[in-house]
C-alpha cells in the first residue's frame, strides 16, 4: 500500500500511532480537533499536521480512526465528499458491536474498505513486537492493512470476518482483565488493613495468575464441549464462599463492590438450576434475560 497515512485524532493513542508510522518511513498527515495538538505533533519528522480532515482522508490511502467514539468518526468522515473509493478506514475507536456494523454499512456504501478494531496495549507499547492489536472486519480489507498494522503492533491479527468481534473482545477485556485487576486493587486494600501489604501478597498472586489463565482454558473448553459439570467446586460452594468473604468486607468497613457483583453472577446461576455445576456454568446465565 501507499505510505501515506492519516491519523485523525492526536490523543496520547494516535499521537503514539501517527509517531510510530512515521518511524517507519510512512509519511503521516494528523488532523485534530484542537489544531494545536496536531501541530504539535507535527514538530516529529515525517509528520505533517492539516487543517481539513477531509484533506488528510482524501491524500492518504488508509486512515486511522483515532477519535471519542463512532458518532465522532462520522461527523469527522462526513467532511469528506464524494466517494472514498480506493481508500481503507481504519477504525480504532471504542464502541457497541451494533456501532461497528452500521459504521461498516456506512464506509462500505462509500466505496472504503473497512477494518474495525481496539487496540489492547497503552500508547509505550505501540510499535512492540507483542503488542496486539484486534481487528474485525472483511478478510480482503485485513489482508491489504495487515503489514501497516503489525507495524503497530507485532502480536495483531484479524478476530473474526464479523465487523463487531472487535468491539466484543473489547469488553471481554474489561469484564476480564479489568476486573479482575480492580479485584486485587479491592482486596489488596482489605488485606492491607488487616495486616498483610500489597507487597506481601504477590507471590500469592504470581500463583494465582497462572492458575487463572490454565482454568481459562479449561473452562473455554468445557463450554465449547457443552460440559458444565464438575467434581471439584461447584455453584453452590461458591455461592457460600463468597457471602464469607463479603461478610468479612463488611465487617471491616469494606464495601467489596467486586465480590457484590461475583454473588449476584452466582446467585444467577443458582437459580437457574446450576448449583451442582462448576463455576463456568454462569456462562449459560450471563444474557439479561437469563
Amino acid at each position: 500500500m501507499a505510505d501515506r497515512i492519516a491519523v485523525l485524532g492526536c490523543g496520547m493513542m494516535g499521537s503514539a500511532l501517527a509517531r510510530t508510522l512515521a518511524g517507519g518511513d510512512h509519511e503521516v498527515l494528523v488532523w485534530n480537533r484542537t489544531p494545536e495538538k496536531a501541530r504539535e505533533l507535527a514538530r516529529t519528522e515525517g509528520i505533517a499536521a492539516v487543517e481539513d480532515a477531509a484533506e488528510a482522508v482524501l491524500d492518504a490511502s488508509a486512515t486511522i480512526l483515532m477519535v471519542a467514539d463512532y458518532e465522532v468518526a462520522a461527523a469527522v468522515l462526513e467532511r469528506v465528499e464524494g466517494s472514498l473509493e480506493g481508500r481503507t478506514i481504519l477504525n480504532f475507536v471504542s464502541g457497541s458491536p451494533q456501532g461497528a456494523a452500521g459504521f461498516e454499512r456506512e464506509m462500505l456504501a462509500r466505496g472504503a474498505a473497512y477494518v474495525d478494531g481496539t487496540i489492547v496495549a497503552y500508547p509505550k507499547e505501540i510499535g512492540d513486537p507483542l503488542t496486539l492489536i484486534a481487528c474485525a472486519g472483511a478478510r480482503v480489507a485485513w489482508e491489504a492493512v495487515e503489514p501497516l498494522v503489525l507495524e503497530l503492533g507485532g502480536g495483531s491479527r484479524l478476530l473474526s470476518e464479523s465487523v463487531g468481534a472487535a468491539n466484543a473482545f473489547e469488553a471481554v477485556i474489561g469484564s476480564y482483565y479489568m476486573v479482575a485487576w480492580s479485584g486485587f486493587l479491592e482486596g489488596a486494600a482489605y488485606a492491607d488493613a488487616h495486616g498483610l501489604s500489597p507487597q506481601e501478597l504477590l507471590p500469592g498472586i504470581d500463583y494465582l495468575t497462572d492458575l487463572l489463565r490454565v482454568s481459562t482454558h479449561e473452562v473455554t473448553e468445557g463450554i465449547v464441549a457443552e460440559d458444565f459439570s464438575t467434581d471439584q467446586a461447584t455453584i453452590d460452594v461458591f455461592v457460600d464462599a463468597v457471602a464469607k468473604y463479603r461478610s468479612g468486607f463488611e465487617q471491616s468497613g469494606f464495601r467489596g463492590g467486586m465480590l457484590a457483583a461475583l454473588a449476584e453472577n452466582l446467585r444467577r446461576a443458582q437459580t437457574g438450576g446450576h448449583g451442582g455445576d462448576g463455576f463456568h456454568a454462569q456462562y449459560l446465565t450471563a444474557a439479561e434475560d437469563a
